[in-house]
């Protein structure tokens, strides 16, 4: 929501709609009864017990960690369902360039929809610089981390890093099906994130210049989204003008 409020404040001209679930949607739209922006809302079809979900799991802050893969798995489902919306879109407005979509990390698979219907495309980060740059290392690596002896695990790509086993997501340490349906997963998200026009990183420049210095090196095509900064910012806005009429973000929140 914070990402929509502010493209809706620095594109006052643009059309900025949030894409998600139908429980994600509800709570979307009543948290966004305090603001005076507008923003728009659609729902996506989505029955959690079709995959075998708890009822009301749309959210990835619902499951136990290790369960996200379900929930990340049947959000690719979605894929059918959110290209006969941005094909409605394309139809509305004539011009698909004038569409941007920005999508959680974990629904990069959204690209796909972009590139068929010539929309921009960005990738929106919430963990930082440094966090992401390190996380995507790690998952280039899974299912076999390289721990040493000692059981520290220190990454070929940034050898100043070492982290412990107990500094890690539950997610990295897991063993047999759960831990090769998460590989597969990053290494579709990998994939399609690679093909995004931009990633937005949740950071402020001052804070973390080492952090956007590596994530910049593993991804390329960094912008610097500053949504916890006293004044939120969009520090590139003026060189990231994809945004310019229309912005539809699909998110996981």
């Amino acid at each position: 929501m914070a990402t929509a409020r502010l493209l809706a404040r620095e594109l006052p001209d643009a059309a900025i709609t949030l894409v998600s679930t139908p429980g994600n949607v509800a709570a979307l739209r009543s948290s966004s009864s305090a603001t005076s922006l507008s923003i728009g809302f659609h729902a996506l079809p989505f029955v959690p017990a079709d995959h075998g979900l708890p009822v009301g799991c749309e959210s990835n802050q619902l499951p136990p960690m290790p369960s996200f893969v379900t929930l990340f798995e049947a959000l690719e489902s979605l894929e059918p369902a959110f290209d006969d919306y941005v094909s409605g879109l394309r139809g509305q407005s004539g011009d698909e360039a004038d569409i941007c979509i920005v999508a959680d990390v974990f629904v990069a698979w959204t690209v796909d929809v972009a590139r068929r219907h010539g929309c921009a495309h960005a990738v929106f980060v919430s963990c930082g610089a440094f966090g992401t740059a390190i996380l995507h290392a790690l998952r280039s690596h899974m299912p076999a981390l390289p721990f040493g002896s000692d059981g520290l695990l220190r990454l070929p790509e940034y050898p100043d890093v070492v982290l412990h086993r107990s500094q890690l997501s539950p997610v990295f340490l897991l063993h047999a099906g759960l831990r090769d349906r998460w590989t597969a997963f990053y290494q579709r998200a990998k994939r399609h994130g690679y093909r995004t026009d931009a990633v937005l990183a949740n950071t402020v420049e001052e804070f973390e210049s080492t952090g956007l210095t590596i994530m910049r090196r593993a991804a390329g095509k960094i912008m610097r989204l500053e949504i916890n900064a006293p004044k939120l910012t969009f520090s590139d806005m003026e060189k990231f003008r994809i945004f310019h009429k229309q912005a539809h973000i699909l998110t996981l929140q």
